[in-house]
């Protein structure tokens, strides 16, 4: 744990946390009475950074440490020396950050320290500022993170729900190692601005196709819109044009689905929120991702015999296919909701796979699109199955899904024909919604 402190001026009364800098204004020379240094830490050398501030790093000698030090300084000017003034220095520890390797990304994730978090929803929002992830490869021996992968400077995701943020690193390659670092800024009542910052990951990016089933259900962000577009379609198809219009952390692909309890063992998913949020237990009430997407008309339509609200947040997969021996294409699919149960008549959340325009996603043996409002527990009820808070059947975060369903139809060979797969909220950005379709290729 390395921190620094920032002092202005003769503000002298303040406490400072750990991650900051010593700046004393109107001098010449700086030094720190020997008489007095901190009890429990080490002082780097003091770096001039201009004619009126300089800097210092405070390291605690025990990485553990956690509570008050200080040290007297005094400034110099042409051998005449100012008064002694004291700094505390409040050392405390900064966030978690975890890191997991996914076939085709790396996942971060981060937790608040505890003394940040008993600070309270409004004390939080006001506390975390130009929040960075660092990153740097290690080809040998040992580097400090210092490429910059994401900044904000205020994310309603991170200061909201911090414990179910996350962000995949898709700009990494097979057999290298990674080290990451995250950092916050802090303006407290001195007006210091406090750098806080985690220790060290470090994790190394695998080849890995499928992992084993020791691992659990997982969810990637990395795999392009073309490789998504291959593995729901599988071989057979000439697929070009492929686009998506959505946010990143919308869609990917997912594995082991079978320790979710999931007839699917792998496939693509896409999201109205973040997918790495599908990931059970079914533990809090409401997870959700705001990604401030549009809506998408086409997914108006469908649902606008069931209610006159627009969609928001889209995640749309399109592209076109050609054929010269199949005549049919057929796509099995699960959708599954936060929505569920207690917004199921309010919030009609949607999904559809539209082929030459037309959406195939029905209810069997009905003309019902899938969405909130047309399967759920009195509606289609022999369609849907219940996840409960706390209690869930399957190892996903969403309280409710349908059961396995088909979309299919016939087509023209060697005609081309589009294919789109859309979900989205309804109503509002609120509540996660996902579909699980499962991939024609034995492992994507």
């Amino acid at each position: 744990m390395t921190s620094a402190i920032r002092e202005h001026g003769k503000k002298h009364a303040c406490n400072h946390h750990a991650f900051g800098y010593v700046l004393v204004q109107r001098s010449f020379a700086f030094s720190i009475v020997s008489s007095n240094r901190p009890r429990d830490g080490a002082w780097s050398a003091i770096t001039r950074m201009d004619p009126t501030h300089a800097s210092v790093t405070y390291t605690p000698e025990d990485s553990s440490f956690e509570r008050d030090d200080g040290f007297d300084f005094i400034v110099s000017n042409c051998g005449v020396d100012s008064s002694s003034a004291h700094v505390t220095i409040n050392v405390v520890p900064g966030p978690t950050l975890t890191v997991e390797c996914l076939p085709r990304s790396i996942l971060l994730k981060w937790t608040l320290p505890e003394w940040i978090k008993m600070l309270g929803d409004d004390r939080i929002s006001d506390f975390i500022k130009d929040f960075r992830i660092y990153r740097c490869p290690i080809s040998s021996g040992t580097c400090t993170p210092s490429t910059t992968v994401y900044e904000t400077v205020n994310d309603p995701a991170i200061i909201n729900n911090p414990e179910r943020w996350s962000f995949a690193d898709t700009a990494v390659e097979p057999d290298t190692v990674y080290c990451y670092r995250i950092t916050f800024r802090h303006e407290n009542d001195c007006d210091a601005s406090i750098i806080y910052e985690s220790p060290y990951s470090t994790t190394e990016c695998s080849p890995i196709c499928c992992p084993d089933s020791e691992r659990g259900f997982w969810t990637d962000q990395g795999p392009t819109k073309e490789q998504l577009a291959t593995w729901v379609m599988g071989p057979g198809f000439t697929i070009s044009n492929v686009g998506y219009s959505g946010a990143p952390a919308a869609r990917g692909i997912f594995g082991n689905g079978v320790n979710a309890n999931l007839p699917i063992a792998t496939g693509v998913i896409l999201s109205s929120g973040d997918i790495a949020l599908a990931r059970g237990p079914n533990d809090e009430p409401g997870a959700e991702k705001i990604n401030d997407e549009l809506p998408d008309t086409d997914l108006d339509a469908v649902i606008s015999s069931e209610t006159t609200f627009t969609t928001f947040d889209a995640a749309v997969l399109s592209f076109e296919i050609i054929s010269a021996t199949s005549n049919r294409i057929m796509f099995q699919y699960i959708f599954a909701s936060e929505e569920y149960p207690d917004f199921e008549t309010s919030f009609d959340d949607v999904v559809a796979i539209f082929v030459d325009g037309t959406n195939i996603a029905l209810v069997p043996i009905t003309f019902d699109p899938i969405s909130i409002f047309t399967v759920n527990s009195s509606r289609n009820s022999s369609r849907f199955l219940s996840n409960p808070l706390n209690q869930p059947a399957f190892n996903l975060q969403y309280n409710g899904l349908t059961t396995l369903l088909t979309a299919e139809i016939e087509i023209a060979t060697n005609v081309t024909h589009t294919v789109k797969i859309a979900i989205a909220d309804t109503r509002d950005r609120r509540l996660d919604s996902a579909v699980f379709i499962k991939a024609q290729i034995q492992c994507p």
